[in-house]
């Protein structure tokens, strides 16, 4: 992010908010780490004159206070960007008004799958099954919220921006306070009102609580499977290799690989981790390799036809439709999504490249990661 790309020389609101947005990533951002750190709602004239060096804007900026503030001594956040402004009082409203504080609105609403953060797609998607009104530019908004530039995932503590232009006295009721429970509860109580209060038996599947783990920590099952269990990436994984998964987790792996591996065969694969994925990938690849010899030329030829050694979700979507994927090419997309908040997909993220380059080689030079249970892969296409 370059500010000499911003023309300084005209000192205007405009000129103001795009550096703001460039150092920080959105005026908000801006405006909550260099302008009002102490959320005052308010910043004075000397305050602002110390902010304006932070957003690479020097000189005389007097003329540029007298056009924000007119005659009044104080200068708010609406005086600066009153469209975000507006983004944000329409959400919070809402969420008052639906669930009676910021916090209750972010548990009951946005975050009800208790994953303790949401990316762009997860937000978008919450905001809409909430019906939250139509003035507010959901992935506008998201964006509003990150804190910091190349976040990639908001969670609870983001939507302090929410509480931007309310006067301090009344933030911590539009807030809401969560109880502290710490100091008169034991661990087993604690556990039973964490149940009570989202209706979740999280000790009745230790497996399922151990899935959704890995899950809210890498984005999605299969990164789960690459990044935390399947290490050296033969789409086996022992008893030692979960085990020290679980332990870096700071979890028991005993109890939880007794119910994992049932058949007892000292190793488990995809399918027994996560079942959806297994079935979802295992039909990609079968797809591909009925209509190409290798998968590297059926991912250029159906995903990634501009050559853009990417794919994002709408050309997955299509490319699953043009193969006749079965499964449900959207939650497929997710299911393999590689890191929270990535938006695309490339050929690495499914398979194991071991021929990156693309030299002529009669060696098979790709690695899948989807083995059958019986131990046999998806290896055997061609090529």
């Amino acid at each position: 992010r370059d500010p000499r790309a911003v023309d300084t020389t005209s000192r205007t609101p405009e000129t103001l908010r795009q550096l703001m947005t460039q150092m920080y990533g959105s005026t908000v951002a801006a405006w909550c780490k260099v302008f009002d750190p102490h959320s005052r709602g308010f910043v004075t004239h000397c305050q602002f004159c110390a902010a304006m060096p932070k957003c690479e804007l020097f000189g005389n900026v007097q003329g540029l206070w007298t056009q924000l503030t007119g005659d009044n001594k104080y200068l708010s956040f609406a005086n600066i960007d009153p469209a975000a402004q507006e983004q944000l009082d329409t959400l919070r409203l809402f969420l008052l008004e639906r669930f009676g504080s910021i916090c209750a609105g972010w548990r009951q609403g946005l975050d009800k799958a208790n994953l303790g953060r949401l990316n762009r797609d997860d937000f978008v998607e919450a905001c809409k099954s909430l019906e939250v009104p139509s003035p507010v530019k959901l992935k506008y908004l998201y964006r509003l919220l990150l804190a910091r530039v190349g976040q990639v995932a908001i969670r609870l503590e983001d939507l302090r921006p929410l509480l931007v232009g309310i006067p301090s006295a009344d933030s911590a009721a539009i807030w809401g306070a969560e109880p502290d429970l710490a100091s008169t509860q034991s661990p087993r109580e604690r556990a039973e009102s964490t149940r009570q209060r989202f209706g979740q038996e999280l000790s009745a599947d230790p497996l399922a609580d151990f899935r959704k783990t890995l899950i809210a920590k890498y984005g999605s099952p299969f990164a789960a499977w690459r990044k935390a269990l399947d290490l050296d990436c033969n789409g086996l994984v022992t008893q030692a290799d979960f085990s020290e998964a679980c332990r870096r987790m700071g979890m028991k792996g005993s109890r939880l690989w007794k119910e994992i591996d049932l058949n007892n065969k000292g190793q488990i694969t995809l399918q027994e981790f996560h079942a959806e994925t297994a079935a979802g990938l295992l039909e990609l690849e079968t797809r591909l390799a009925e209509r190409f010899p290798h998968p590297r030329e059926g991912w250029h030829s159906v995903f990634d036809k501009t050559r853009q050694r990417r794919c994002d979700r709408k050309a997955f979507i299509e490319g699953c439709k043009e193969l006749g994927v079965q499964a449900d090419a959207a939650r497929l997309f997710q299911l393999l999504a590689p890191e929270l908040g990535r938006s695309f997909l490339t050929y690495d993220d499914i398979w194991l490249d071991l021929n990156p380059n693309g030299f002529e080689t009669s060696a098979r030079d790709v690695k899948s990661l989807c083995k059958t249970s019986s131990g046999s892969n998806g290896d055997a296409e061609p090529g």
